[in-house]
């Protein structure tokens, strides 16, 4: 069973994780800033949450573990929401960005009623485009020349045909 958990809600114990897991250098690589994150500044993030509705963050669970944070922003369910996802460093190689990013945008789609979504990566995170092959994430743009972007339609993702099979038990 999948569960969702606000960061809102999350423990100081779940907030340390979720630093850490920013912190990592296998994930950290892949994010809009490679600095280190402080804990007053990730408390702060984390605050921000509170009074902004155009943004979410949830830290997933799968059964007994974590498995990794999906991060909304730009949070309207007419037009274009953003995703975004990192994996427990722990799981990394071992599927848990496939089950993670299904189950989010299975989330957004069924669930939050979103009609798109748009993605990011840096053009060298080959395991974030093969997701996106998979997903069937069209690349839409590119950006600096070092990032590309990507969309994905309500329509096209749930209209998937056996592709996504086994996962449709994430669905919540």
């Amino acid at each position: 069973m999948v569960q969702s958990h606000s960061f809102q809600n999350l423990s100081e114990q779940e907030l340390a994780m979720v630093l850490e897991w920013r912190n990592h250098p296998l994930i950290r690589k892949w994010m809009n800033t490679s600095e280190r994150i402080s804990w007053d500044s990730h408390f702060q993030f984390v605050a921000s949450l509170k009074l902004d509705q155009k943004r979410a963050c949830y830290l997933v669970k799968e059964d007994s573990r974590f498995i990794g944070v999906i991060q909304l922003n730009n949070i309207d369910t007419n037009t274009v929401n953003d995703f975004g996802m990192y994996v427990n460093p722990e799981l990394l190689k071992r599927g848990a960005g496939m089950r993670l990013g299904f189950y989010g945008v299975q989330y957004s789609f069924s669930n939050l009623g979103y009609h798109s979504l748009s993605f990011i990566a840096k053009r060298e995170n080959k395991d974030a485009l093969k997701l996106w092959q998979v997903f069937g994430i069209k690349q839409v743009g590119e950006s600096n020349g070092d990032s590309v972007h990507g969309r994905l339609l309500r329509k096209d993702f749930l209209t998937r045909p056996q592709e996504f099979k086994d996962f449709r038990r994430f669905n919540s």
